[in-house]
C-alpha cells in the first residue's frame, strides 16, 4: 500500500535513526525517545490542555 510522501519521509527518518525497539526499552527511553521525535515534526507545537489516565474495562 502507497503511503502519503510527507509520511514517508517521517517513516524513513525513524528507520534510519536506528533506534532501538520500543519492546527492547525503558518505558523512561521511549517517553524521551518519543519527545525528541514530537519536537523535530512539530517545533512550534502547542502544549497540551489537559490528559487523563483511563483505565477501558476489557
Amino acid at each position: 500500500m502507497a503511503v502519503d510522501a510527507d509520511l514517508q519521509k517521517v517513516l524513513d527518518m525513524i528507520k534510519e535513526a536506528n533506534r532501538p525497539a520500543y519492546k527492547d526499552i525503558s518505558l523512561e527511553e521511549a517517553r524521551a525517545g518519543y519527545q525528541v521525535m514530537v519536537n523535530l515534526l512539530d517545533p512550534d507545537g502547542e502544549d497540551i490542555h489537559r490528559f487523563e489516565d483511563r483505565t477501558i474495562p476489557g
